[in-house]
């Protein structure tokens, strides 16, 4: 009984070194397939579009020029791409195209703007603005912000204002106030303001009253003192 025992336990040894080498070989193997999945490619860390937005709205004519204003974050100083699109649903109005951008810094906010032509028979109404951006160029995953409904395309011109009082003959004592009326204009995306008034000696030169007013149809005047005009 004892050779025979003596004889499996040198079978064991024998085993178990013809073994070991085959482990090592699956151990280092396995290692390399880790490596390469741990492997970690450059991407876009974030997209954010600073202008203009969805609550502070941009207005442009058809075939303007708009700048939009955007931040990205880059993972790597590698080539890079970009795009800014201007659209609602399958409509584009205006498009940069895809565009090579090689970033200056990682890990932290780059600010950067992009002009884009709105096309000139974009119609009335109001477009999302995309920007999209890639890292690597060519091979890396897109990473985008949308800002909806963030350009408002207005190519009708409000109607016209009539000056109903002063008329073109009427003189206003200097220091005094005066009421100026008018007939109020109307357009679909007028701001809160958006009448401007100007006053003019002999009808040459053109004087500021007011930058911006309420289109309300008045507006109290406090005429230059020692002087008279006619108003237009």
């Amino acid at each position: 009984m004892s050779k025979i025992k003596n004889l499996n336990k040198n079978m064991n040894k024998t085993n178990f070194k013809k073994i070991l080498p085959v482990v090592l070989a699956i151990a280092l193997g396995i290692g390399g397939i880790f490596g390469t999945v741990l492997y970690t490619e450059a991407v876009v860390t974030a997209v954010d579009i600073t202008s203009p937005t969805s609550t502070v709205k941009h207005y442009v004519k058809p075939g303007a020029t708009e700048t939009v204003g955007f931040n990205v974050t880059f993972d790597t100083l590698e080539a890079s791409k970009l795009r800014v699109e201007i659209y609602k649903g399958a409509t584009t109005i205006g498009d940069t195209g895809i565009y090579d951008y090689t970033p200056a810094s990682t890990g932290t906010t780059i600010s950067l703007t992009a002009n884009v032509l709105i096309g000139a028979g974009a119609a009335d109404g109001s477009y999302d603005v995309k920007v999209s951006a890639q890292q690597p160029a060519g091979t890396g995953t897109w990473v985008s912000d949308t800002e909806t409904d963030a350009l408002v395309v207005d190519g009708t011109n409000p109607t016209a204002p009539t000056v109903t009082s002063p008329t073109s003959a009427s003189y206003l004592k200097g220091g005094g106030s005066f009421d100026i009326t008018w007939t109020t204009s109307t357009d679909t995306n007028f701001g809160a303001t958006p009448i401007k008034i100007e006053y003019a000696s002999g009808g040459t030169t053109f004087v500021e009253v007011t930058a911006a007013t309420e289109n309300d149809g008045t507006y109290t005047w406090t005429v230059p003192a020692d002087e008279s005009y006619s108003q237009d």
